[in-house]
């Protein structure tokens, strides 16, 4: 089954790979950690850039539109969330103000059909 990475593939569209390469000791996101790599399903294909970003970096530029990952994580009462809970959340905050927030098949339905 194609997913949406090739979809948009399929219709030359530039394809950009934003990677967190995070300073701080122990981050997962911190080269040479699990968290670091890309999943399967969105890895970069032959020639398509990944671009290495630091927070301060898409703060300093102005990104802000760029999907999102996330892992289970302790709040501040010491509760685990899960990563699914701590990603909608986190798309709660965002939406409206800071951005819009899509579903893919929403993005994908917005593109042109050529």
């Amino acid at each position: 089954m194609k997913g949406p990475l090739d979809a948009w593939r399929a219709r030359r569209f530039g394809i950009y790979h934003v990677r967190h390469d995070s300073i701080e000791p122990d981050s997962p996101y911190r080269p040479g950690q699990a968290g670091h790599d890309f999943k399967f399903e969105v890895a970069p294909a032959a020639g398509e850039p990944i671009i290495p970003k630091r927070t301060q970096r898409v703060h300093r530029d102005g990104f802000g539109n760029h999907a999102c990952f996330t892992f289970a994580r302790l709040d501040w009462a010491g509760r685990l969330c899960t990563a699914e809970q701590v990603h909608a959340l986190s798309l709660a905050n965002m939406h409206g103000e800071y951005c819009t927030v899509l579903t893919t098949r929403q993005a994908l339905a917005r593109l042109p059909l050529s």
